[in-house]
């Protein structure tokens, strides 16, 4: 299996920061791309950006390499590839489960997505997602743009985060 390396940018607090130095990242259970650590793929911008929309007044950056075997990376950022078909084919059978009442889900586009992505961590032994996504700007919140402008990583096992360190302060 061929090995491959990423650099991802991830917004936190200063506080936050010393508590992941400390104790190592805390998985955020309700994001876009399932359940893990989320960082922009690449991008440091985009991390400013996410922090001038949190409002956090201590921000940080912790820049990390992450690296993962190909086979344990789902990739939908190509809407063709056979992953992001997987994925389409798990999230229209997850509607049928909702719709014949056989899972209780509150159906917002953002958890239903959440939850198909967390089935496939789980089944296919995924480490980590990663996929194009729109942050919004403070001025726009609640108005969700199609248009990606950044990629994004969702890792869901920390023991493919290396090398981490502040790069924002």
């Amino acid at each position: 299996m061929e090995k491959q390396s990423y650099i991802g940018y991830h917004a936190t607090s200063k506080q936050n920061s010393k508590k992941i130095f400390k104790y190592n990242f805390k998985f955020c259970t309700n994001g876009w791309f399932g359940t893990g650590v989320y960082f922009y793929l690449d991008k440091i911008k985009m991390a400013e950006h996410w922090l001038e929309k949190k409002g956090f007044s201590d921000k940080q950056i912790i820049r990390a390499i992450i690296e993962v075997e190909s086979d344990f990376v789902l990739d939908v950022r190509d809407p063709n590839s056979e992953d992001s078909e997987l994925f389409h084919e798990l999230r229209k059978y997850v509607i049928e489960l909702i719709k014949n009442g056989s899972l209780q889900l509150k159906t917002t586009q953002k958890n239903l997505d959440n939850t198909v992505f967390n089935m496939i961590m789980q089944d296919e032994d995924i480490k980590m997602i990663i996929g194009n996504s729109f942050t919004y700007d403070n001025d726009e919140a609640g108005y969700v743009s199609r248009v990606p402008n950044a990629t994004e990583l969702c890792v869901g096992n920390l023991d493919i985060i290396k090398n981490k360190e502040e790069v924002y302060k």
